[in-house]
């Protein structure tokens, strides 16, 4: 994991580099033609030289800090590959005693922890979330969500990962099949979060997709999910798969 390049695209570094360059040129410039007239000629060369070398320097470091949206949604990528390991550890169980069917992996941005994200990484509490080219919210935090299904039961680890240091945040849960009531998806919409300021925005929301697990318990797991379309899929597979479970018992 490149933390410095997440903290550059969640800092929009390339940004505030290339607004002190115009604040600066502009500064430089105003200046510059104020002081032509008295100062000799030669120092304006050199003073002009300098500043154009200082100005391509900045120039420069701006292109170097820009990190595009799909460098970060690799990163996350390559995260999520080490997400089936880091359950079964959890579980502490095998491959085989989880073969039951084809486990269900929900990979997404952190959206629902608002003004208390400083609980999985303190480096995260006054990032605020960053809309893409592609008009999606992208969170410094990630939710990993693995569901694997054994002969009685289905297991869930949850992993809160951040993408500007080494903090995780792990949670595991079992259900066993003649308890759970329901499972769907849905759509969420929470309200938008200043982290600098520690307060909501008025007016302004985030909505995203979710898949829902409810147990007679009163136990019950919401998960972000990217793809509505995938979601749909793994819903219609454990409903399958409880349909069978219960008419077995």
């Amino acid at each position: 994991m490149d933390y410095t390049k997440s903290s550059w695209y969640f800092h929009k570094a390339s940004e505030q580099i290339t607004s002190w360059v115009i604040m600066g040129a502009g500064l430089f410039i105003g200046i510059f033609f104020a002081c032509y007239k008295i100062m000799p000629q030669w120092i304006s060369s050199v003073v002009l030289i300098i500043a154009v070398a200082i100005i391509g320097l900045l120039i420069n470091w701006a292109f170097k800090v820009r990190v595009s949206d799909k460098e970060i949604d690799d990163m996350v990528l390559e995260e999520s590959k080490k997400l089936k390991n880091a359950a079964l550890r959890k579980f502490g169980m095998e491959e085989e005693e989880i073969a039951l069917a084809e486990p269900i992996k929900f990979i997404n941005w952190n959206y629902a922890f608002l003004g208390k994200r400083g609980v999985i990484d303190g480096t995260t509490s006054m990032v605020n979330d960053i809309l893409g080219k592609d008009k999606i919210w992208r969170s410094p935090v990630i939710e990993m969500h693995f569901f694997a299904f054994s002969e009685n039961s289905i297991h869930h680890y949850c992993q809160f990962r951040s993408l500007m240091s080494d903090a995780i945040r792990e949670i595991t849960e079992e259900f066993f099949y003649k308890d759970i009531v329901s499972v769907k998806t849905d759509m969420e919409m929470i309200p938008k979060w200043d982290f600098k300021q520690n307060k909501e925005i008025p007016g302004e929301v985030i909505k995203y997709d979710s898949f829902k697990l409810n147990s007679s318990g009163g136990n019950s797991i919401s998960c972000s999910v990217q793809n509505s379309s995938v979601a749909e899929e793994a819903v219609n597979a454990m409903k399958t798969l409880l349909k069978q479970k219960k008419a077995e018992a």
